[in-house]
């Protein structure tokens, strides 16, 4: 690997300029569903629940919810009795299944002497990197999570849209009015519509933006349609062949992400042999654990110089890791109630 060879100080050597790698920099901004969850997760799961599982001794193994309960034995009678209902409830565990991410890099201070790449510079290109990486892990996750747990019932099947395949299939015919049905197929499922979160692919945009487009003004006012609804676009889901695309939609309160590091990370060691434990807070929402390890090493390949002066200078290892569980909310019985997420498809 070349490292920052290419860079040592020459004598026509241009001044490195950040904008000009601006875009082979880029970050990606299609991950709208590691967004979305992660916005909905305070609606999900209790705020101060969440603080607390940040900073237990041990990881969250079960959620504890209470089942809808069944008063079936109700009666309505012509008079009164003596007799007494004795109706209850159910509780029950959702077990959390947890998965752990790191990544890390090194940095040798003493190769930025001589090279037009500063030591600042090339640490947030790095760290950008490791942001982007985690996102990216996210965000499959997250749409894997959607995917799985897309209801397997919708109570508004056939009126208008059908339903295959856990998806309601909206063909091309007025897809534009498709967006004024969304509220009525979430209230057919008993389902709150005062904010519908949406994770679609990127496409989705330009309808949204007709919608909007045409307001009280024009000669079909379609604004009235997206008042209540919260878009995230995401370019990395999967559209079928015949769809142009793809839309989860979930009311607040559906999704979410738990996050937990290891103990040594909150407290904040450090060891003899250069390790030291810390946290912070990668992006809004995701606390990691860090470590830094600084040694003694050979960096005169990777600093350009063969000769006298790298052989045996300093090292800094830098790691990020975190525990994450996605969450749903709770449905005793999905194949016969209706769940929180739905799946469109829009036919091309």
């Amino acid at each position: 690997m070349a490292y920052l060879l290419d860079t040592v100080l020459a004598t026509y050597m241009a001044k490195y300029d950040a904008k000009l790698d601006q875009w082979e920099q880029r970050k990606n901004l299609g991950y709208g569903a590691i967004t979305a969850v992660m916005q909905d997760t305070k609606n999900t799961v209790n705020a101060n629940e969440l603080e607390e599982n940040l900073t237990a001794r041990g990881r969250a193994e079960y959620i504890s919810v209470l089942q809808r309960p069944d008063f079936d034995s109700t009666k309505v009678t012509t008079s009164p009795s003596c007799t007494m209902i004795d109706n209850s409830t159910v509780s029950a565990k959702v077990g959390l299944t947890w998965a752990y991410y790191e990544n890390g890099f090194h940095m040798i201070p003493s190769q930025y002497g001589d090279n037009v790449i500063g030591y600042e510079r090339d640490f947030k290109v790095k760290m950008d990197g490791i942001i982007d990486n985690a996102m990216s892990i996210l965000n499959t996750a997250a749409i894997s999570h959607l995917e799985t747990n897309k209801s397997q019932v919708n109570n508004a099947e056939g009126n208008p849209y059908a339903f295959t395949g856990n998806s309601i299939i909206v063909p091309t015919t007025n897809q534009n009015m498709f967006f004024n049905e969304i509220d009525p197929m979430m209230l057919y499922n008993n389902l709150d519509v005062s904010k519908l979160n949406i994770v679609a692919t990127p496409r989705v945009m330009s309808y949204v933006r007709y919608i909007m487009a045409q307001g009280a003004g024009n000669a079909e006012n379609l604004a009235f349609q997206n008042g209540n609804h919260f878009y995230y676009y995401d370019s990395h889901l999967t559209i079928p062949t015949s769809y142009r695309d793809v839309m989860y939609m979930f009311p607040s309160g559906s999704v979410g992400m738990l996050n937990w590091i290891e103990q040594d990370n909150r407290i904040g060691q450090q060891a003899g042999d250069g390790m030291i434990w810390g946290n912070m807070e990668l992006i809004p929402g995701l606390t990691v654990g860090t470590y830094r390890k600084s040694s003694c090493n050979d960096s005169s390949a990777e600093a350009g110089r063969s000769s006298v002066g790298y052989e045996a200078s300093l090292k800094d290892q830098f790691k990020i890791g975190f525990w994450y569980s996605f969450v749903t909310a709770y449905n005793s019985t999905p194949s016969t109630v209706p769940g929180t997420i739905f799946k469109a498809q829009l036919a091309l």
